[in-house]
């Protein structure tokens, strides 16, 4: 590989690294939503962490040459060219590790709110049939006026 084409890898490096930043501040807004149990928040912000993903596949795909390459094969302009490359690859890497914990977190939260709004719609169901059942019962045994005599 030619100088240009390191170049060209460090600079969808570069992308990758800065989309990863804004997916990153996005899951923790989502996550601050998902705490406060913010449906409107969590829904634009999922719209938005789509087209976010959409340009990490993006990057991902132009990307996918160089994974096919062994890093020694490349030409690079100076060793320090190389060890940029390298640690912005490396910050990826915990960015996107981050981003998944964070991601988890909101999962784990949803199901917990989840649950809990299961538990109050059981109980409401419950407590409604509770009601009915005394309200069929006091029907029954309400004593009738004899209109007829």
């Amino acid at each position: 590989m030619t100088t240009p084409d390191t170049n060209r890898l460090t600079e969808l490096l570069q992308q990758k690294h800065q989309v990863l930043v804004q997916l990153q501040a996005l899951a923790k807004r989502l996550l601050d939503a998902t705490t406060g149990g913010d449906t409107a928040a969590m829904i634009s912000l999922i719209a938005a962490k789509q087209g976010l993903i959409d340009a990490l596949m993006s990057v991902e795909k132009q990307l996918s040459p160089f994974r096919e390459q062994s890093p020694e094969e490349r030409v690079w302009d100076s060793p320090e060219h190389r060890a940029n490359a390298a640690e912005i690859s490396q910050q990826c890497n915990l960015l996107l590790e981050d981003i998944m914990t964070l991601d988890r977190q909101g999962i784990e939260q949803a199901q917990s709110r989840q649950a809990k709004t299961k538990l109050q719609i059981d109980s409401a169901h419950h407590a409604a049939s509770a009601r009915n059942a005394y309200l069929s019962n006091d029907a029954a045994v309400a004593p009738r006026i004899d209109v007829a005599s």
